[in-house]
Parts: structure tokens; sequence; C-alpha cells
């Protein structure tokens, strides 16, 4: 038996996993996740603007039906590194240039997904290159122009489609949802951006109840998600599902967690921090009789 005053998260809660594209694969779904997030290498998909690798798209076309067979939502991010994507987000043509390359691949895989991000960690890939003051935001202006266009075509074409964003700061989901950028303690009005996130998936590192940004995203009254992109040990895992608890009691929308744990690693961890997962108990169910009995 479950022990009395067992927090149980809420229904719906997701518990995913994190995979890279072409790295993801069709064998080894693991057990006990209900959604991944699926980073995809533009140039594996795009080498170059005038080039597109047919052979890659029809992998992932493969791969997909088998994940949702198994009861696992997609959330696929469009570009996981924008700082390596063939793109020079400083000329400005390049919003097109990702907006082309942005349909075809929506219209590719839009059969198996309805969860998108456009670009992935726009500010992380901004400061990787090395870029300060004008520079830096004219790209991210232009990034942002590319998610803008996305996120109506998105709009127009996919009724229950819905576009978010990743990223390991607050600075950028705002600047998608007001228009006003923050960047090295300056700001700047970006040009025709209100209201273009549907979620967010925030990098969490460190404490997740110390963790400013989080409570700075609660203002935008968007379902966050958040990423734990390293490998996490039971004790830290433990800690930080009670931290979301915590964050959930004070309203703060936590919808999910994403982790390159195992299921397994989490049903532990929060079993011995009297936590219990219900999402996770319907996929693995003799864990969870293991763990709490009939």
């Amino acid at each position: 038996m479950i022990p009395e005053g067992t927090y149980r998260f809420p229904k719906g809660f997701r518990w995913g996993t994190l995979c890279e594209y072409p790295k993801l694969s069709d064998s080894g779904i693991p057990e006990g996740i209900n959604s991944v997030q699926i980073s995809l290498d533009m140039k594996s998909i795009q080498p170059k603007p005038e080039v597109r690798n047919e052979a890659s798209v029809e992998a992932l076309r493969t791969v997909l039906p088998k994940w949702t067979h198994n009861g696992v939502r997609p959330m696929l991010s469009l570009c996981g590194n924008p700082a390596d994507c063939g793109i020079d987000w400083e000329k400005e043509n390049a919003p097109e240039l990702f907006y082309a390359y942005a349909v075809k691949t929506f219209d590719a895989f839009k059969s198996y997904v309805t969860e998108w991000i456009p670009i992935s960690n726009p500010i992380l890939a901004v400061q990787s290159m090395k870029l300060r003051g004008d520079k830096a935001f004219r790209c991210l202006e232009h990034m942002t122009r590319a998610h803008t266009a996305v996120f109506e075509m998105i709009s127009r074409t996919q009724p229950e489609g819905i576009v978010g964003t990743f990223s390991g700061s607050s600075e950028y989901p705002h600047a998608l949802q007001n228009g006003m950028l923050s960047l090295n303690g300056r700001k700047r009005k970006l040009e025709t951006v209100y209201n273009t996130l549907n979620f967010v998936i925030f990098r969490v590192s460190g404490k997740v109840l110390q963790n400013d940004s989080i409570r700075d995203l609660a203002g935008l009254n968007l379902p966050i998600y958040l990423c734990f992109e390293g490998e996490t040990d039971n004790e830290t895992l433990g800690a930080a599902l009670s931290q979301i608890r915590e964050l959930i009691f004070r309203s703060i929308p936590i919808a999910g967690v994403f982790t390159r744990s195992t299921p397994n690693l989490l049903v532990k961890s929060a079993a011995r921090n009297g936590l219990y997962l219900p999402e996770l108990a319907a996929y693995a169910p003799s864990l969870f009789h293991r763990l709490w009995g009939d």
C-alpha cells in the first residue's frame, strides 16, 4: 500500500527522456516514460539550404510512429544547435532560410508531432558564438523572427499544434511573450513579437527551489517543463523531485520533467522521498508493485 501522506504528482504530469537525432533509434524505448524531447541536428536534415537529406528524414519518420504507438508523446526541436546549423544568423535572410527549412520539416513530421520548438537555446547559442552588443542582438532578433514565423505557420495549419522554447534563462521566453529582450544587462525592443509561446522547457542547473528564473517564468502563466540535461544520481534526483513538489504547492505551473535518468531511477528516487508518480505507475507496474505493494 502507498503510505499515508505520500505526495502524488498531478495526473497528466509528463515524465520524459532527452534524445538527439540522428542518435534516436527505435530500439530500447525506455519503460516508464510518456514523453520524449527530440532535438534535431539541422545539418543532418539539411546539410545546405539547397540540399536536403531525405534518407535522414525518412529514418526519423520510421522511428516516430513506434514511439507514439507506445504512448510516448514527442516534442520536436527543429534546431537543437542554432550556433552550428548552417545559417549565418547575422544576415538579413537568416529568418527566411530557417523558415523554408522549418516548413519542409514540419510537413514531414506533422502526422506524429503536435508539440514544436523552433529553435533551442538561442541566448546560449549567441554566447557560444562569442557575439556581443549589436551583433548579438541582431542574431537574436533574426532567431526570434524565425520563431515567430514558424509559430504563425503552425497556428494556421495544425489546430492542435503548440509551440514552445527551450531555454536556460527566463529572458528569452519573456521576450517571445512581450517583445522586450534583456541581454548582458541591456534591453532592446524586438519587432512584432507578442504571445508566440504555448510552453517553456527550462534547462535546470543548480538547486531547483533556489532558481529565480523558474519563479520568474511563472509570471508567463504557461506550462513549464524542467530539463535535467546531465546525468543525475539518485540523491540529487530525489532532492530535485521534492523541490518540484514544493514549486507545485506554490502554484508554479510545473507540468513535467525531462531527464537522461532512467524511469527506474526516477521511481526509486521518488519513493525514497515520499513521492508517488502515478503516470509512471501505468508504464512500470512491476517496479511499483515492488516499491509500494498492492
